[in-house]
């Protein structure tokens, strides 16, 4: 998604938020962030947007995913050389990145000679989603959208930016919750 569907996306959310009067007052980009101030009323909001820019994956992450993709693509047991050498994955990243699929209940590891690790979820049934919450320590937006709902305002009841900030979680869950199988469709 480039710079103006990134604008367009903030539009979307603002309008689905019940920010119908809204003018853009201003839109930078800064570090890899898009910041986009509106104005409703006599009110003015700053929002940093996720899409295109913004909130990162940790780079393990990215691995977890680039390792479940290559076992789904090979259907079958692979070695932690081959799937390092395949992806361009360091090699001292590996345990970590398998131990965390084990855990996850998402790969197995197979012993022996011939041995190496294999998916144990069906790539059907198995979604990025799946992959990056097995890594990542958190998938919220805000620190409001976490289990304890903390606000230092302690504003959660009545925060008119907490309901666009859970319709933009809302659609981040939805954008991830791709299955394997779709990216097997079109390699």
């Amino acid at each position: 998604m480039g710079f103006v569907g990134s604008v367009e996306a903030v539009g979307l959310l603002l309008v689905r938020a019940g920010y119908v009067a809204v003018s853009v007052v201003s839109i930078m980009l800064s570090w890899k962030c898009l910041y986009v101030t509106v104005r409703q009323n006599y009110s003015q909001l700053t929002i940093g947007y996720i899409g295109g820019y913004g909130m990162q994956l940790n780079v393990t992450t990215d691995y977890g995913i680039r390792v479940v993709l290559y076992l789904a693509k090979k259907n079958g047991i692979a070695s932690s050389n081959e799937i390092c050498m395949e992806m361009g994955i360091p090699c001292t990243y590996m345990h970590k990145i398998a131990r965390t699929l084990k855990n996850a209940g998402i790969l197995r590891e197979v012993r022996g000679s011939t041995g190496g690790f294999v998916l144990q979820k069906d790539p059907d049934n198995l979604s990025i989603l799946n992959i990056v919450s097995a890594f990542e320590k958190t998938m919220n937006i805000n620190r409001c959208m976490e289990e304890d709902k903390f606000c230092s305002r302690d504003a959660v009841p009545f925060c008119p930016v907490r309901d666009l900030y859970v319709e933009a979680q809302a659609e981040f869950h939805n954008k991830l919750n791709v299955k394997i199988s779709h990216f097997l469709k079109q390699s």
